[in-house]
């Protein structure tokens, strides 16, 4: 049948001498066109030599070539029909009608628009209802060609006009390479992202925002939308997060304040929102009426610990200064330039000095935390030095610079984050090395070799001094002035205790102390030698040392399964943990976004863990295993945790951590019942009985609490109890 198309076609068309575009035989080629079936090479081939000899042997080879682009628009190879008459026409150079070429522009396939307005020499000023054609398109949900259009025509367009459409049609990406070239175009875009409540829109635009260095505060929607984020996930999961902590922590900041209101009022907690309300100055907007319940941590102060102060807790458990004969006069808070001159000499002379910082909490995306106030104890005095009031002043700098640089020894615990984080923050001199460092988790590590996997400094007080180190304080709100004693208490008592544990470390065991420092610098050395090596353990996990600290962050590790493990990428994200599957097979490709989004890549692919210059981290799972087996392997090499209440949380066909509640009517608008499997799973729940829908944010897909979703819940809470056990 095909052949005999293509047959009478060319006896009948092509070989024809008389003009064929008369509207006498316009329906009889249509009919043609319709018939056809180009499903291979050849065939196009033989099309595309139809179509040369319908349009070259014309007089006005543009008349034709509308006349088929026109009769062509209404057949189902309409796209590929076009392409090929376009292509035909434009390597035949015959751009003489150009008053006729700007009419007709419409009708030309958008691949080709750049070409036909160079042959026939047209200006995109020359051309009319662009506009119109690019809303058009956006109107049919096709963002794709409207850009071809827009990157054209972009000098005499009014781009506000599409911001709202391709925001609509989450075609965000695309548009953005056309906002970057106008400032004031790229402002109105993430305004508008900024308003947009999808959380992948606020996402993008807080990325665009750092790319290109924009000032935040032109976007005041979007840090909203942040800290209002941040609280629901710090403090709201489950209300555990006792309300005082909150109040505490966002005292002085009344929009954040509100959201914490809204957020207590929506879990029946009407007490507390009303404390909160009315200690806050906030209750003449919510006119509420309960029972005031008082925040302790605002209540009482003093110096002490917390527990004791605030909580009216026993003491006696926890470690004190009056356990070393320290009292509140031998703390000093230095918030001046004056009283730094005054003790700078003290601290600098000093053989043993302790020190610790705290620092700025914020919620924001762009804010940069940086040092609130750093805490240097001798072993008879402490020093609070307000780094968040200080950090610009001259003398500040010069006497860090000289601290660091002084040939004293220096004690504190994980201090390398300290001082990179007051390094980059405070401007300190790059060029100076720290010098006579003693990290206590190095010298705790020397002592007592046997407890590695056990040093934080909490651990340290209670099997050196047999009490507990209080740590009530640790986030609460630094940048507040002034500090609660119970504050300075905490923060002295940090920096005291460094001096404490290296002194009762020195008693235990006869170490060189002398020496120490020197056995310091020799292990960062070490470390910094190794930043050019790769670390491997066992046969199936190796990784560059560089990201040593993906390996370590055992709560929140990340990974990217590989094009063979397809799979094991849905039962991970069921599990609730972070993994993004890449379906190329191109090593290049897989490390470069495993580096960028710091993952871990999960494979089975030998070359790709072989090969000498891989620096990703990498785990290569054994061969013929099932989905589970590949998982048990994954936690035993990396023993990373799964949280219970992140089970079924996260899109299994896209990864986006959001997926929110929609109404049923709302969910069967996006249901695909053309795909077999869904219909039957629909049938086989009972639709009409099920309440609960969940969608996607971000790529729309439809879950709901049918029979599938139960056996799922109880399938993967069994298999993380069974990790925890």
């Amino acid at each position: 049948m095909i052949k005999l198309i293509w047959k009478q076609f060319s006896k009948q068309v092509i070989s024809s001498k008389q003009f064929l575009v008369h509207r006498n035989n316009q329906q009889e080629i249509q009919d043609y066109f319709r018939q056809l079936k180009i499903q291979s090479a050849q065939q196009r081939k033989n099309f595309e030599n139809i179509a040369h000899q319908l349009l070259s042997k014309e007089q006005d080879k543009f008349k034709s070539y509308i006349f088929y682009l026109e009769i062509s628009n209404d057949v189902t190879l309409k796209t590929l029909l076009q392409e090929i008459f376009t292509k035909t026409f434009l390597q035949l150079n015959d751009f003489r009608n150009k008053q006729l070429a700007i009419e007709k522009w419409q009708l030309i396939p958008l691949d080709f628009i750049e070409d036909y307005m160079k042959g026939f020499n047209i200006k995109p000023s020359e051309i009319q209802d662009v506009q119109i054609k690019i809303l058009t398109l956006l109107q049919n949900k096709k963002p794709l060609q409207a850009m071809k259009l827009i990157f054209i025509f972009k000098e005499q367009l009014n781009m506000t006009l599409f911001i709202d459409k391709f925001i609509q049609l989450d075609a965000v990406q695309d548009f953005s390479k056309i906002c970057i070239t106008s400032p004031d175009l790229l402002k109105d875009f993430l305004i508008k992202l900024t308003q947009s409540d999808k959380r992948h829109h606020q996402k993008f635009a807080t990325e665009l925002i750092r790319k290109y260095n924009l000032k935040k505060d032109d976007y005041p929607q979007l840090i909203k939308i942040q800290n209002r984020q941040a609280i629901d996930r710090i403090y709201f999961p489950k209300i555990e997060e006792p309300y005082e902590r909150v109040e505490e922590r966002l005292e002085g900041y009344p929009d954040m304040l509100h959201h914490v209101i809204d957020k207590l009022l929506e879990h029946n907690k009407i007490n507390e929102a009303y404390s909160i309300a009315i200690r806050q100055g906030l209750n003449d907007h919510y006119k509420l009426k309960g029972e005031l319940l008082e925040n302790p941590l605002l209540k009482y102060d003093g110096f002490g610990i917390t527990e004791q102060i605030c909580y009216k807790q026993d003491p006696s458990e926890y470690i004190q200064f009056s356990d070393f004969n320290i009292n509140e006069e031998d703390i000093q808070i230095i918030d001046s330039v004056d009283k730094l001159l005054l003790i700078k000499d003290n601290i600098l002379n000093s053989q043993i000095t302790g020190f610790d910082t705290e620092f700025c909490h914020y919620f924001d995306e762009f804010a940069v935390g940086g040092v609130a106030i750093m805490q240097i104890s001798t072993e008879t005095n402490i020093y609070i030095i307000d780094i968040y009031n200080l950090r610009e002043e001259q003398e500040l700098l010069k006497f860090l610079n000289n601290y660091f640089a002084s040939d004293k020894i220096k004690i504190g615990h994980s201090v390398w984050n300290d001082f990179t984080v007051m390094a980059q923050n405070m401007n300190l001199d790059q060029s100076v090395e720290p010098c006579n460092i003693v990290d206590l988790t190095f010298l705790y590590n020397e002592v007592f070799p046997e407890n590695k996997n056990n040093v934080s400094l909490a651990n340290q007080v209670y099997q050196l001094f047999g009490k507990k180190l209080s740590k009530k304080e640790c986030f609460s709100n630094w940048q507040r002035r002034p500090l609660r004693k119970c504050q300075l208490y905490y923060g002295a008592m940090d920096a005291y205790i460094c001096t404490a544990l290296y002194l009762k470390l020195k008693q235990l065991k006869q170490l060189d102390i002398d020496k120490l420092p020197q056995m310091m610098q020799q292990h960062q050395t070490q470390n910094k030698q190794k930043k050019v090596l790769q670390i491997q353990k066992g046969q199936h996990l190796r990784y560059d040392v560089q990201f040593q600290q993906i390996i370590d962050d055992k709560k929140n590790m990340k990974f990217l399964v590989d094009c063979m493990l397809k799979k094991l990428a849905s039962f991970l994200r069921n599990l609730g943990i972070d993994t993004e599957y890449n379906e190329k097979n191109d090593h290049y490709n897989l490390e470069q976004q495993a580096i960028t989004e710091q993952r871990i890549i999960i494979t089975r692919d030998k070359k790709l863990y072989e090969k000498p210059q891989l620096k990703a981290p990498c785990l290569l799972l054994s061969d013929n295993l099932n989905t589970e087996q590949q998982f048990d392997e994954m936690q035993k090499e990396l023993q990373f945790q799964i949280d219970q209440n992140k089970i079924l949380s996260r899109c299994v066909k896209c990864n986006f951590d959001h997926v929110i509640y929609i109404s049923s009517k709302e969910a069967e608008k996006y249901l695909d019942f053309k795909n077999v499997k869904i219909h039957n799973q629909y049938q086989n729940d009972s639709f009409t009985q099920i309440k609960v829908f969940f969608q996607c944010e971000k790529c729309l897909q439809i879950y709901w609490e049918g029979n599938q979703f139960k056996n799922s819940i109880q399938r993967f809470t069994k298999v993380a109890q069974n990790k925890d056990d």
